[in-house]
């Protein structure tokens, strides 16, 4: 859950690589580039990230953002993760039923009627969202793809939201998961993932509290403003769980959360607020 800052600055000096995945075999799994992947693809031009232009980054689509930041490495207006050809910008993936997926990440083409089932859910929030939910190395629970649509359309958050700065949803497994982050929302990648949590296991209002908290962090991307204002006044803040604690970005989305809680307008696990309610 870390800023926009916290994130840049891992990137920059620890190198830290940013999620991502390349050609899956199958819609489960969701391998993710490398290293060499990511630094030496084709002949984009190079440019320095430091003063004394000792370190130079690749930039594959010479837009001016490196290829470790940017969430469309080949610039053909498909999101990384969703790209079956991250860096050829003249395919993407086959998409047989044409519902703008590609068939690598889509649902329909899952290898279990489990998971085929839930394809509606996933075309529903492509097509009126421009989000795509996608199982990565890991599959999201039948329940929690529920109630990722349910909270995803609600109508309150819909009124806060426009979903500008949210293009990706990915459910990763213990192996890639960086440091202790159970759910991150990655400005750049325009992207919020999920690792494994004990307490979302049969707790769909733990694992709502952890999406509307990750809502909270891409309205802040929306409104850059408005969490200006908010960072201006942290220390003075009371925050009203221990994840608010940490950093203003984790504040912002935790009153995010918070409020919406307080008002009813989203059920999430109360336990998540024990520093005020007990």
């Amino acid at each position: 859950m870390s800023g926009p800052l916290a994130k840049l600055v891992s990137i920059l000096f620890l190198g830290v690589l940013l999620q991502s995945c390349g050609k899956p075999s199958h819609v489960e799994g969701a391998p993710r580039f490398t290293a060499a992947h990511i630094t030496t693809p084709g002949d984009g031009a190079e440019f320095s990230v430091s003063r004394q232009a000792t370190r130079t980054w690749k930039d594959y689509d010479g837009d001016g953002l490196s290829d470790r930041m940017d969430p469309d490495i080949d610039d053909d207006g498909i999101y990384n993760l969703c790209d079956q050809y991250p860096f050829d910008g003249t395919k993407w993936g086959e998409d047989k039923d044409q519902d703008g997926i590609a068939d690598f990440v889509d649902l329909s083409f899952a290898k279990t009627k489990d998971l085929q089932s839930l394809a509606s859910l996933q075309e529903d929030i492509f097509k009126k969202l421009g989000i795509v939910v996608m199982n990565g190395s890991e599959s999201f629970a039948k329940d929690e793809w529920l109630e990722l649509h349910s909270t995803l359309f609600n109508e309150v958050l819909m009124k806060k939201l426009s979903y500008q700065e949210l293009k990706v949803l990915v459910r990763y497994s213990k192996t890639d998961q960086i440091g202790e982050s159970r759910s991150d929302f990655d400005s750049f990648w325009k992207q919020i993932s999920f690792y494994p949590n004990p307490n979302h296991l049969g707790n769909v209002l733990a694992f709502n509290g952890s999406l509307v908290h990750e809502l909270g962090h891409s309205h802040a991307a929306e409104n850059p403003i408005e969490f200006e204002a908010f960072r201006s006044q942290f220390f003075s803040w009371s925050s009203p769980s221990r994840y608010g604690l940490s950093s203003p970005e984790e504040g912002y989305a935790e009153n995010f959360v918070y409020l919406l809680y307080l008002s009813g307008d989203i059920k999430i696990d109360s336990r998540r607020f024990d520093l005020v309610l007990n």
